[in-house]
């Protein structure tokens, strides 16, 4: 199969109007109540990738409890078209209430290629600082987060596939964390993570995750899957239903 290639873009801007009265009564009902924290390990100020969004509905409750957008990178692996198509009220009303919040989802962003494809690394660069620019360096981020990874199917074939999505999304993760001075004293749960979300199905369980993990000098943290970084610190986690 050929592969793919998309080049990354953000949503357009979505009107109040376009995505109805929702978008005004979400900010309404939770903005109010939002804290600096939220489960997970999460806070305000955190530099924070979020990657295979569907219809941002992750993305938008992150923003939501932690009360701003601003430093937040969401981003979907379909185009924008694909992504309405799919989810045809959702994800409008979401990306509105996310750029009304100073979140700038992108659409069309490969989880396999985050650092080494310049036009990737370029927009989520452009996304974290809200300027365009030609500069070579990579975005660093706090957290990566990749919900539910995914290429589809259930065969040895398939598991081999997403064996080799979550491998080459987790090299790319640890070029993008966040590293510290040699000395530097970092508090416990301060450390720049990466955080995958499986479900616990022996599925799932087959790819291995923690197999992935130490050739790129990430440490597998749990049962749960949340891979956290030696020099990088990266944390998998599983989710049963």
């Amino acid at each position: 199969m050929a592969e793919r290639r998309v080049a990354p873009a953000f949503a357009p801007a979505v009107t109040a109007a376009a995505a109805g009265a929702t978008t005004d009564a979400v900010l309404r009902t939770t903005t109010a109540g939002a804290s600096r924290a939220v489960p997970g390990g999460f806070r305000r100020g955190q530099k924070i990738l979020l990657v295979g969004e569907g219809n941002f509905s992750f993305a938008l409750a992150l923003a939501l409890g932690l009360g701003s957008g601003d430093s937040i990178v969401a981003t979907a692996f379909d185009t924008f078209r694909e992504a309405r198509d799919k989810y045809p009220t959702a994800v409008e009303t979401n990306v509105a209430v996310l750029q009304r919040l100073g979140c700038r989802p992108l659409f069309g962003v490969d989880a396999s290629r985050l650092a080494s494809d310049p036009a990737v690394a370029s927009a989520l660069l452009e996304a974290q600082t809200g300027e365009a620019s030609s500069s070579a360096r990579l975005p660093a981020f706090d957290r990566i987060v990749f919900n539910f990874p995914h290429t589809g199917g259930a065969t040895t074939a398939d598991i081999k596939r997403n064996q080799a999505l979550l491998r080459d999304f987790l090299a790319q993760a640890a070029l993008l964390l966040k590293t510290r001075s040699p000395g530097t004293p970092v508090k416990a749960g301060d450390e720049a993570q990466v955080l995958v979300a499986l479900r616990r199905t022996s599925f799932y369980e087959s790819w291995r995750c923690d197999v992935q993990v130490p050739v790129l000098r990430l440490v597998y943290a749990s049962s749960a899957v949340v891979l956290r970084r030696i020099v990088p610190r990266c944390s998998c986690g599983t989710e049963g239903r």
